[in-house]
């Protein structure tokens, strides 16, 4: 491991924080444009141009919710998924060198052979037990 993966290691939780604020602030701001364009509907506007102030406005409103608001929460949101905590990424990391390293393959292939050599130390020992209680 080198300085730079565990520095990298080390700053998982905090980019991870990072990234969950933002999706939760990028909710707040959805509903704060939301309540300005709504009072916008409340504002009055002459007869003559209603309709197509109205139209104008709800265009408005879409293209800043569709366009930029749900796109950033989704990003923000998504990167703060994918990236991993500190303790996943350090088995992310470490796993696959344990599993992979040669000296525990050689023992868990002999598990079956040691086990057996531990039963047979556990039977000679209960015999020198047992006949140590019987004298």
């Amino acid at each position: 491991m080198t300085y730079f993966e565990a520095y990298i290691l080390t700053r998982l939780d905090p980019l991870k924080s990072l990234f969950l604020s933002l999706s939760n602030k990028g909710i707040g701001v959805l509903i704060i444009i939301f309540i300005i364009y709504f009072t916008m509907f409340l504002l009055p506007v002459s007869l003559e141009d209603q309709e197509e102030e109205q139209q104008r406005r709800i265009r408005k409103i879409k293209n800043i919710f569709f366009f930029l608001i749900i796109p950033l929460y989704c990003l923000s949101f998504i990167i703060a998924t994918l990236i991993p905590t500190s303790k996943e990424m350090a088995f992310i990391y470490i796993a696959p060198a344990i599993v992979n390293n040669k000296d525990v393959q050689k023992t868990i292939q002999k598990i079956p052979e040691l086990s057996g050599l531990g039963l047979e130390y556990i039977n000679e020992l209960l015999k020198t037990k047992i006949e140590e209680i019987k004298k």
